[in-house]
């Protein structure tokens, strides 16, 4: 008799393996102060890094999402809804260093 967990591993397909690798790495990204600057470079711009710490919330937020699309059953309109948030979530993460230097 296998546990549920372990069958549930059995039945993903390469794309449930890659939201998995994608929510490791964005929980890995919102552990890790990725994004510093030597402490002389914040003063002569006159700015601070609390951006990039409020910023750490938003993988945090979509890595539960991913978990939550993998592990528990889903619709339609709940597929569509995570797509949306990751949607919306991608311009964020590329215009990442504009949006530092823009509000900080």
């Amino acid at each position: 008799m296998k546990l549920h967990f372990i069958e549930t591993f059995e039945r993903w397909t390469r794309v449930e393996w890659l939201l998995a690798a994608i929510a490791v790495a964005l929980l890995v990204g919102a552990a890790l102060p990725w994004y510093t600057m030597p402490a002389d470079t914040l003063a002569a711009f006159g700015t601070s890094l609390w951006v990039p710490l409020v910023l750490r919330v938003l993988p945090l937020i979509a890595a539960v999402y991913v978990v939550r699309m993998l592990v528990l059953p889903s619709n339609g309109a709940q597929r569509r809804r995570f797509r949306m948030f990751l949607w919306a979530a991608m311009p964020i993460a590329f215009l990442f260093p504009f949006i530092v230097a823009t509000l900080s």
